[in-house]
């Protein structure tokens, strides 16, 4: 995905769990730009 190489590589692990849980969360069976954006902290 893109749009995590825009995150600072120290911080690239725990975004991507909370895109995770939270496409999880809202029932999507994929982690969308979208999500990835809601999901920051």
């Amino acid at each position: 995905m893109e749009e995590l190489e825009e995150v600072p590589a120290f911080l690239r692990g725990r975004t991507r769990r909370l895109a995770e849980d939270r496409a999880r969360a809202i029932g999507s069976p994929n982690v969308t730009p979208e999500i990835l954006e809601d999901s920051r902290p």
